[in-house]
């Protein structure tokens, strides 16, 4: 599931700072090389400080689940994720996940996954992209009153 997250996501915030570096650097259209380890590397740290809180919530608080139950779901969920990958699809690892572990609940009975949980997740996934975008409205309109877009 690692190499699967990697996979999917390193592309996707590769394209940041090289974006970065052709508005400031005038470099040309290829990312630097060193950018998809300095990435890959960020993102291991983040994963381990961050990405912990996800973790626990999802193989904790979702729905209990055995070792051959955690396995199928993150065999599935890298399936998943890395044949996006392939195919150029951006995926949120997390959600994908979500998703298989809420299935492998599912097996047992519906009353055993954790509904609010899942509300929760799904509402915060909800609210993230007009958050965003409206974060995004808000940093171009400082930028366009300093001249700077």
């Amino acid at each position: 599931m690692s190499f699967a997250h990697g996979l999917n996501e390193t592309p996707k915030l590769v394209l940041l700072p090289a974006m970065l570096l052709s508005v400031t650097h005038h470099a040309g259209t290829q990312a630097p090389f060193w950018l998809f380890p300095a990435v890959g590397l960020t993102m291991g740290i983040g994963s381990y400080w961050a990405g912990r809180r996800v973790t626990e919530t999802l193989a904790e608080k979702v729905t209990d689940m055995d070792e051959a139950e955690s396995f199928a779901a993150n065999a599935v969920t890298a399936a998943l994720v890395a044949g996006t990958s392939v195919l150029g699809l951006p995926v949120s690892s997390a959600e994908v996940g979500a998703g298989s572990i809420t299935g492998v609940g599912m097996r047992t009975g519906i009353r055993t996954v954790n509904w609010s949980m899942v509300r929760d997740m799904a509402l915060a996934w909800v609210v993230t992209f007009p958050a965003a975008g409206l974060l995004s409205l808000g940093a171009y309109a400082l930028l366009r009153a300093a001249g700077m877009a």
